[in-house]
């Protein structure tokens, strides 16, 4: 070829090169697209600031028109303006940026799927919005936000991918529905961290959690279904605002593993079921079981040094439940006790303290390690299955136990699983049928037993199926002894019902040491009537001597004036007095010889003054006051103190005081 048709043959070539450049859509750099009429969203015509063409990966879209995918498409920023529609049609919208619909636009999910797929910066919603599947994957060093206030529907699936992060927001709502799925059933899954500040499960929908961690930032609610698959965790933990959280709904809530953070309270409001390995409450944390039943259906573990404030526990058949492993954290239980399988206390507490009465109950014996009833707890232990406590068995409430009885039967004689005694309740011989027996440990008082009057601390009830006699032994500890109570002179004493008290002298009593859980008392021939039977074991008549009152005053003129006032005074003989300045001094005795009641044995009460003369100046005095009964024996009756400032406030004591 010559050199002059090669030149000509290249400027013709660069010319044809220079026309079709010009013809071709640039989309070097990203364009800000916007709708100027409906269409379907890869025709050209309804774009404008595309450079002729449709959106891309990079461009920014702004829907001002009722636009329609048919295929999948991409975009950067989309946002949905006020006349504005966006329709999937069952396809998928790749997101590279934010999601705007916060201007009152209308976007229709059809069944498609909107996935936010950053390769860098942030991501973010705005504005309520309802969608069908969402997709969350994002590169390593990208952080996607739900958005503030705002509610996000999702009727379909939700993924997260392991990179990148998913925030909850601020305040921030996500509600699962389901109902662009077949029978309304969702999963969310992904190997990435789910983070949400409100979670709520809709009436109808079921969805199923099977892959990554949840976390709760505030409350979760299902009136639906939700099931975690088996590995799963759902973790409460604290935002800026939100430390306490709720667990609520009409819905079947099965999870996994659960966890709550420090310094955090998950309160249930629903009952659910724990089917994973796990269940923990940080120290400083707190699980408020509410008035709902915690179900274990799989073999759980309770983990960390929170607080576990149950009302009820059922631990299915075949499961293991094992207990609180951090020394003296306990568990605590305001209802029902519940076991068809097996329960590991790990040297761990389980206390009862319910204001209404609570079953210990189940096919399987329950073996605690220590059995607490706390006071005004009241716990019915059942005969068949009976626990089991293998270091101690503390009542300070009430502890009933139903059995038939038709010949020689223990109530609440509770051993541990080396059987060995850990309480003794009573023992019942003869036949009265369906019996049940009522022990109120450690108590201050008793039914209808007045104040001032101190039987042993233990409160015997007994409710035969008829009425007979019975060989009765009942059973107390040594710490339920009150100060000077001598064990061999006790007395059984039954509440007639009216105000007045018979006197039972026993065949036999036991001796009682510090330490000694197993002290009784034995009547051959206790007749028992129909209805309720209360006991006590007291050396005098529990009506011998009710106290309204004790008080002591500062006298102008120096010294002190004690007066105490009595309700009642059957078997009362006569008081003593005794003076100390300090928990440190032995008691004085004032009173030379008794103060004698004028009218010992009366149903009525009167009025006692003391003069104490022989006092400091600046003095704080203690007084205690002492009833004596007929047989001589002594009981305290009160304690009050005397100070400076009884010239202006006298101090006064109201009886009953308790010890």
């Amino acid at each position: 070829m010559s050199s002059h048709r090669f030149l000509l043959f290249l400027l013709i070539a660069i010319t044809g090169l220079i026309v079709v450049a010009g013809i071709l859509p640039s989309s070097v750099h990203a364009a800000d697209c916007a709708t100027v009429q409906n269409g379907i969203w890869n025709a050209p015509i309804i774009w404008t600031g595309c450079g002729g063409g449709t959106p891309g990966a990079t461009d920014n879209v702004s829907i001002n028109h009722t636009v329609t995918l048919t295929q999948n498409e991409s975009a950067a920023n989309v946002t949905i303006n006020a006349s504005g529609t966006l329709n999937l049609a069952g396809y998928t919208l790749d997101v590279k940026g934010n999601w705007d619909n916060s201007h009152g636009g209308t976007f229709n999910h059809e069944n498609g799927t909107v996935q936010f797929s950053a390769s860098s910066g942030s991501q973010s919603l705005s504005g309520d919005t309802t969608f069908c599947d969402v997709i969350i994957d994002l590169s390593s060093n990208v952080t996607f936000d739900w958005g503030n206030n705002t509610t996000t529907v999702i009727a379909g699936n939700l993924s997260k991918s392991t990179s990148g992060t998913l925030n909850a927001g601020t305040n921030t709502t996500v509600r699962f529905t389901g109902a662009c799925k077949s029978n309304n059933t969702a999963t969310i899954d992904g190997s990435g961290a789910k983070r949400f500040v409100h979670l709520e499960i809709a009436s109808g929908a079921a969805v199923q959690h099977t892959d990554g961690s949840i976390y709760v930032f505030g409350d979760f609610s299902n009136d639906g279904s939700f099931t975690q698959s088996s590995g799963r965790t759902m973790i409460f933990d604290d935002d800026a605002s939100h430390t306490t959280h709720a667990l609520s709904g009409n819905g079947d809530t099965i999870l996994d593993n659960l966890e709550v953070r420090a310094s955090n309270t998950l309160t249930a409001q629903t009952d659910m079921t724990i089917q994973g390995s796990n269940f923990n409450v940080a120290s400083g944390g707190t699980f408020d079981g509410g008035s709902q039943t915690v179900t274990f259906d799989g073999d759980t573990s309770l983990g960390g040094a929170g607080t576990y404030n149950f009302h009820s526990i059922l631990i299915d058949s075949g499961k293991t439940l094992n207990g609180k492993t951090y020394g003296d954290h306990n568990i605590n239980l305001s209802g029902d006790w519940t076991n068809n399988g097996t329960f590991t206390h790990n040297n761990g507490r389980v206390t009862f303290n319910g204001t209404n009465v609570q079953t210990i109950g189940g096919a399987a014996t329950t073996t605690f390690y220590d059995l607490v009833v706390n006071t005004g707890a009241i716990v019915t232990v059942p005969a068949s299955h009976q626990p089991q406590a293998d270091n101690d068995v503390a009542n300070n409430g009430e502890m009933r136990q139903t059995r038939s009885v038709g010949g020689a039967t223990s109530f609440l004689h509770i051993t541990s699983s080396s059987a060995a005694d850990r309480y003794w309740g009573m023992d019942l011989n003869g036949s009265v049928g369906n019996t049940e027996v009522a022990i109120r440990g450690n108590q201050n008082t008793c039914p209808n037993v007045p104040a001032g009057s101190y039987p042993v601390k233990r409160c015997y009830a007994i409710t035969p199926g008829s009425a007979g006699a019975v060989t009765a032994k009942f059973y107390y500890e040594y710490g339920e002894l009150r100060s000077g109570q001598d064990p061999t002179t006790l007395f059984v004493w039954k509440d007639n019902g009216n105000g007045t008290w018979t006197k039972i002298t026993p065949d036999s009593r036991s001796a009682c040491n510090a330490g000694n859980i197993g002290c009784w008392v034995t009547v051959n021939s206790l007749p028992l009537g129909s209805g309720v039977n209360r006991f006590v074991l007291a050396h005098t008549n529990p009506q011998a001597v009710s106290m309204a009152r004790f008080e002591g005053q500062w006298l102008p003129t120096g010294g002190a004036l004690l007066t105490w006032e009595t309700v009642s005074e059957f078997d009362l003989l006569g008081f003593n007095l005794y003076r100390r300045a300090s928990a440190a001094q032995p008691w004085q005795k004032l009173n030379d010889t008794l103060i004698l009641s004028p009218s010992p044995g009366s149903s009525l009460g009167r009025t006692y003054a003391w003069r104490d003369m022989a006092l400091p100046q600046e003095a704080r005095i203690t007084y205690r006051l002492e009833w004596v009964d007929i047989n001589g024996l002594p009981s305290p009756a009160g304690e009050t103190q005397v100070a400076n400032l009884s010239r202006v406030l006298p101090f006064r004591s109201w009886l009953p005081i308790l010890h």
